[in-house]
């Protein structure tokens, strides 16, 4: 029933927001999003803990809720929206560490976060033309929500792979071996079979499926971010990691997933009004040493 509740909020969501235009689409988002602050206490109760461990304090709270509203307000646009509009978004900068990594021919690990809306910035790099396939949760969601939010992320042509399938590990490997940028987000182990490193100053398991990944396909590794700025995004590729495998793959796991991370988390300091994960339950872990 929830899930078809949320469909139907997603359709009738499109249909206001093709009809308002972005202008007016963005002062619905800000009154919505001021709405949710207010009911949605135990949301709320998460984005205050996560700005106390992250920023040291819990100013700003509403900010988190009136920027989720306004980056759905443009992935509810999608449907609608050419490459060229995507473009529009944001001027990218680093698209050349992108194309260098894709000229060493052994396809692109292209790692980000939760920030702002990802399904959007998957269709802004899909747009620009390069050949992109990401993994989206199955089991999770629902088979109707995951198929419903596959149109969105595939409107530019990204392939979406299901995470609980078992061939997806072999065929993500055939597309980077094809040369294509493998989308993942490295800030949440969904599985629970992460590699524990340092992460926002706690002890924190993240996905280890990059570095295992790049160990196993010689794949070189950036990462990227798309976040909202005043008037448009910052969209942004950063330099290819650079790490020299020591022949322990645990080891070098952990150290590759250790250099994502300290990426991921200097980006979510800077804008932690940006951040969505809300799963983190910051009293069970342990502080970095």
């Amino acid at each position: 029933m929830l899930t078809v509740l949320k469909l139907r909020a997603i359709q009738l969501g499109t249909l206001v927001r093709y009809i308002s235009g972005r202008f007016i689409g963005y002062k619905i988002a800000v009154m919505l999003g001021l709405l949710a602050f207010i009911v949605l206490r135990g949301r709320r109760h998460r984005i205050r803990d996560n700005l106390l461990n992250i920023i040291g304090k819990t100013s700003g709270i509403w900010r988190n809720f009136v920027n989720f509203a306004l980056t759905y307000t443009d992935f509810l646009a999608i449907p609608r929206m050419k490459c060229e509009d995507f473009k529009k978004l944001a001027q990218p900068e680093g698209l050349q560490y992108l194309d260098e990594a894709l000229s060493l021919g052994k396809g692109v690990l292209f790692i980000s976060a939760h920030m702002a809306n990802t399904e959007l910035a998957a269709c802004y790099i899909t747009s620009y033309g390069y050949d992109t396939v990401t993994v989206a949760e199955l089991r999770g969601t629902g088979e109707r929500w995951y198929e419903m939010m596959n149109k969105f992320r595939s409107h530019t042509g990204m392939e979406v792979l299901p995470l609980e399938d078992a061939s997806t590990p072999k065929r993500i490997i055939e597309r980077l071996r094809a040369n294509k940028v493998v989308v993942l987000l490295g800030d949440r182990d969904i599985t629970g079979r992460g590699v524990e490193v340092c992460f926002l100053g706690k002890r924190m398991k993240l996905p280890k499926g990059p570095a295992r990944l790049a160990l196993a396909t010689g794949s070189p590794i950036v990462t990227a971010f798309f976040v909202k700025g005043a008037r448009k995004y910052k969209a942004w590729v950063d330099p290819i990691i650079d790490y020299k495998p020591t022949g322990n793959k645990e080891k070098d796991i952990k150290n590759i997933t250790q250099i994502i991370a300290r990426r991921l988390e200097v980006v979510i300091r800077k804008y932690p009004h940006q951040w969505h994960v809300f799963q983190v339950k910051w009293n069970e872990l342990a502080n970095c040493a």
